[in-house]
């Protein structure tokens, strides 16, 4: 097959709307799950590593369902590696070389700065497949998220039967 760049385009434009979907289905589950009377500074601006570590942070006491939370912690690992990962797609040069977009490949280069060293360079070749598969990742997480949020009560029903017993 003879790709060409838009096919690209398509892959990165999925992996950036299912990533925001994972993200605000990540923010409506911490909404559900905490108990109202608990103070969790939750905001528009907290990237989904932030979020994540909010999760992570929670104790079986501060939540209305602690099963819920026992299995969103059994998943947190994969879901931090893949926003880890989605970090490195928004934030690396990807560089459009016709020859290798043809056959389906791109090279990403990455630029870290360590403190007090001299900038890395690292080049990375990845396939179509490649961000096929990391789509895929970020679909699943979507998946078990969705499944938390449909075990969760919505936010209005939240309020009105847990405030009467916290």
């Amino acid at each position: 097959m003879n790709y060409r760049n838009e096919d690209f385009f398509q892959v990165f434009g999925r992996i950036c709307i299912f990533f925001a979907t994972l993200d605000f289905f990540v923010s409506e589950v911490i909404i559900r799950l905490i108990k109202t009377n608990r103070q969790i500074q939750l905001s528009e601006n907290m990237t989904l590593g932030q979020k994540f570590k909010i999760i992570s942070d929670l104790s079986p006491d501060q939540v209305i369902d602690p099963d819920i939370l026992f299995d969103i912690k059994k998943i947190l690992p994969e879901a931090i590696d893949v926003s880890r990962e989605r970090n490195r797609y928004i934030h690396d040069q990807w560089v459009f070389n016709p020859e290798l977009i043809s056959k389906g490949k791109i090279n990403r280069f990455t630029l870290n700065f360590p403190p007090q060293t001299a900038y890395i360079n690292k080049q990375t070749e990845l396939t179509i497949n490649d961000l096929d598969a990391f789509l895929k990742r970020i679909g699943e997480l979507q998946k078990k998220f969705g499944a938390f949020l449909d075990r969760l009560p919505s936010i209005n029903n939240k309020r009105s039967e847990h405030d009467l017993h916290d």
